[in-house]
């Protein structure tokens, strides 16, 4: 038997990849500039090894290369970004700039890899219109959000008189003496570079306006989602202080404030969720903590993997690094962990639906606490606030200070619970 030379399906791909990474190089390269830690000579031999071993430009990639590798410019374009960019990436890196304006929004490969950036969106030099189904299954209001957090002029990208362009303007629309959640965030994290230890930049302050949209989704319904961009904050907590500001005034005027809600019809993204009753509240928990980490990271820009299409395989490890992107106490983290990581998710179907009278080994026993209904997580929220508290110290001056307590070994499940609260105040009260 004669062996053909021809070469082989994975040799050829692989010879391919090879001259993708080898433009990818070039690509970034370009505007590297000669110094002490790259010479001129350096950067000339780079460019020419590039070349010998055929190195794509990926700005005007060749039509018979992509016949010859198999894939379209979307396929090579998606690999390329997803080796190169970082998972909490949030804006798109040199090889999405590159062939962006050459991606056809209605081929779907395509699709997946513009719809990665979507506050990058308005910058492609291209007329077209984004409909509704063009949006992720999940999340498509952060998604659109996002096109239009750093371009104002993203609205475009909506037809006019469509419901999503009236639903962006309603969001947007100002409320008289109040500052939407993204405001709040963006004034906080200046503020904790300016002044640390202001109390309104604080892990406790996130937690108490987390408290307070919990109380408002408990009123509503358990039927109704909740996203952060419905809420808004007084404008007098953004105000400049001459004097430092101290905890106890701090908290007064924190416990006696009210945030308002302008409710979205969220049915417009075309979200759909279980129907069972568990299912539904624990939908609302996740929205919550979904908030409670936006403001402990003082920002509502999500990584693609959290927003974009056809990247929820990685959901569960980019969940983890924001969650310790956000340098929470042992309690808060163990809340987010407990609302968000999809384990849970797992937990809470065991146990409505298979393992309700399981009595074998429990391998969640390390595992954070069963948040699965909304007063539960009221009460870990006061729980974490307590434990907060305990640590909230005056020094000199009346400036304001917070220990953080942070547990390092494992905790087990038994050492998170949290006893009923008999003094617990009505599902109708403004906390």
């Amino acid at each position: 038997m004669q062996l053909s030379d021809e070469p082989k399906f994975y040799e050829r791909l692989a010879s391919k990849q090879c001259e993708a990474a080898a433009g990818i190089v070039r690509l970034s390269m370009t505007n590297v500039r000669p110094d002490e830690s790259l010479l001129a000579d350096e950067i000339a031999t780079i460019f020419d090894l590039t070349r010998k071993v055929g190195g794509i430009d990926w700005s005007k990639i060749r039509s018979r290369w992509l016949k010859e590798s198999g894939y379209g410019v979307g396929s090579w374009a998606w690999w390329a970004d997803s080796a190169t960019q970082p998972k909490l990436a949030s804006s798109p890196g040199s090889i999405w700039r590159t062939v962006a304006a050459e991606l056809n929004p209605d081929e779907p490969t395509d699709w997946a890899v513009l719809s990665r950036y979507p506050a990058a969106l308005p910058s492609i030099p291209r007329q077209w219109k984004i409909s509704r189904d063009k949006l992720p299954r999940q999340n498509g209001l952060d998604w659109v959000l996002a096109s239009i957090s750093v371009d104002p002029g993203g609205i475009n990208l909506y037809p006019k008189r469509s419901n999503l362009r009236g639903m962006i303007n309603s969001i947007t629309r100002p409320q008289p003496q109040m500052e939407r959640l993204h405001t709040w965030c963006k004034w906080t994290r200046e503020r904790e570079i300016e002044s640390p230890f202001d109390p309104r930049a604080s892990e406790w302050t996130a937690l108490q306006i987390a408290k307070k949209i919990l109380s408002a989704v408990r009123r509503s319904g358990r039927s109704l989602p909740v996203h952060w961009s419905e809420f808004w904050v007084p404008s007098s907590w953004l105000q400049e202080n001459d004097e430092s500001l101290s905890w106890e005034v701090w908290r007064n005027q924190l416990r006696s404030a009210k945030l308002f809600r302008r409710p979205i019809r969220t049915q417009e993204f075309g979200e759909v969720e279980s129907q069972s009753v568990g299912a539904t509240e624990f939908n609302r928990i996740r929205e919550v903590a979904i908030i409670l980490l936006g403001l402990l990271r003082k920002d509502f820009s999500w990584p693609a993997p959290w927003i974009a299409c056809e990247m929820q395989l990685e959901f569960n490890q980019v969940t983890r690094s924001l969650i310790r992107q956000a340098n929470a106490s042992s309690w808060t983290t163990a809340i987010l962990e407990s609302c968000l990581l999809p384990r849970q998710i797992e937990t809470l179907l065991f146990d409505m639906k298979l393992l309700s009278g399981y009595h074998g080994d429990d391998d969640t026993a390390h595992d954070p606490p069963r948040i699965f209904t909304l007063k539960k997580m009221r009460r870990y929220l006061d729980k974490a606030i307590e434990v907060l508290e305990g640590g909230q110290i005056t020094v000199h001056n009346h400036q304001p200070r917070q220990l953080l307590p942070i547990r390092i070994e494992q905790i087990s499940r038994e050492e998170w619970a949290v006893e009923p609260d008999q003094n617990e105040m009505h599902e109708d009260d403004d906390e």
